[in-house]
């Protein structure tokens, strides 16, 4: 994968604006890590990986005080050490003689107007999604007729206590919360609970629970095929029709129901139910 297409539709997400030496962004690799680059450092570190270097304010204040020489010696040892792209982070206007430099050395770099927490944070999404096409979303995920609904909304709509009910009816529990989807070796989008919290449920009545003391243990299962994704929102006026499309996850066709709920309204499991009918209508 080249830096081009890893970053292609989310400059806007990582508050990049000023780019140097864009070209530098056809290197290729399999893997990349991200560092925060918090000091200075001469020193080259054999690294298995490329990585994204960000860059912090009190590093760049730094930078910029050093001589000529000094500047791109540290610019040849972060190219030594494989750093790929260097993002300043909290920086929207590039210092001048960065151009020079990096166009010297080959190293594409930016300014973003996100710290660099947020940035790291972003950009190992980005990792997850389009390296190892895995992602993290917030929602419930229930399997029906062998095949997997992801219930995506803000919290306190009635994701949780809906899917609950639905499930002893004679469903499938998969996951609350955080819910991993990835792509397996078949092209299959997968669903499935985090690791560190699947075996657990919350809602507003009993906190935060074993999920096998809500249902039983032959209703649980740990991933399935996701199939369908319920959307659900508030509405600021009373409530609209059901809305049904298809999206990209992974790059991946997935079918969806959008379903807008009025502020005095609550999804419970006849909406759930009905939310799963136009799904399959919509096949």
């Amino acid at each position: 994968m080249s830096l081009q297409s890893f970053l292609h539709g989310r400059l806007d997400d990582l508050g990049i604006g000023n780019m140097i030496m864009p070209n530098g962004l056809n290197k290729t690799f399999t893997g990349i890590d991200v560092r925060i680059c918090r000091r200075l450092s001469f020193r080259e570190v054999i690294r298995k990986k490329p990585s994204i270097g960000i860059v912090t304010p009190g590093m760049l204040e730094k930078f910029s005080g050093m001589d000529n020489q000094l500047q791109e010696d540290c610019l040849k040892v972060l190219d030594k050490n494989r750093v790929l792209f260097l993002i300043f982070s909290q920086t929207t206007v590039l210092p001048t003689s960065l151009k020079s430099l990096c166009e010297k050395q080959g190293l594409s770099a930016a300014g973003s107007e996100l710290n660099e927490h947020i940035l790291s944070s972003r950009l190992k999404s980005l990792i997850q999604e389009r390296i190892r096409f895995r992602i993290r979303l917030h929602g419930v995920a229930v399997e029906t007729r062998g095949k997997g609904i992801l219930i995506t909304g803000p919290s306190g709509i009635g994701k949780t206590s809906s899917a609950l009910k639905f499930v002893r009816n004679g469903y499938y529990w998969i996951a609350d919360d955080l819910v991993m989807v990835w792509k397996n070796r078949h092209h299959q989008l997968m669903v499935s609970g985090h690791p560190k919290i699947s075996q657990y449920v919350h809602t507003d009545r009993t906190g935060v629970v074993p999920v096998d003391h809500c249902i039983e243990k032959k209703r649980i299962k740990k991933r399935t095929v996701l199939w369908g994704i319920i959307e659900l929102s508030w509405a600021d006026d009373k409530p609209r029709s059901l809305e049904t499309g298809v999206k990209g996850i992974l790059e991946m066709p997935v079918r969806y129901v959008r379903l807008p709920m009025g502020r005095a309204g609550y999804f419970n499991e006849s909406l759930l139910e009905k939310a799963i009918s136009q799904l399959h209508e919509a096949v």
